[in-house]
């Protein structure tokens, strides 16, 4: 027997948990690509790369699940108030993290272009 998603404190902590882990990936990605771009050493800024491509690219899954949690839920013009600004939301968020994916890349290309050999062959 199918169920239908309602409005029950477990789906709404569903939702409101995807858009806090969301929010915290981008920030962590953002504070992790700030402190690449604020480094000078060499290896502390491919590490801090590192970081904050690994966050960046655990995010699109948050925002996924947050889409298929509204989508149980007939999406669009069929959200209950507040649910009904999220589709708005989402554009908002997805245009964030897809700034912050072109930042994320322009600085790892800049370092590839510029990288020195770490250590000795």
């Amino acid at each position: 027997m199918g169920h239908e998603p309602s409005l029950s404190g477990d789906y709404l902590d569903a939702i409101f948990a995807s858009i806090r882990s969301f929010a915290q990936e981008l920030d962590a990605s953002r504070r992790w690509l700030l402190r690449a771009e604020q480094t000078e050493n060499q290896a502390w800024r491919l590490s801090f790369l590192h970081e904050a491509r690994a966050t960046c690219e655990r995010a699109p899954a948050r925002l996924a699940a947050l889409v298929e949690h509204l989508a149980a839920l007939g999406g669009g013009d069929s959200l209950p108030a507040p649910l009904d600004r999220l589709p708005g939301r989402l554009a908002v968020m997805r245009r964030d993290l897809s700034a912050h994916q072109e930042r994320l890349a322009k600085l790892e290309a800049k370092v590839a272009e510029g990288a020195e050999p770490i250590g000795r062959a």
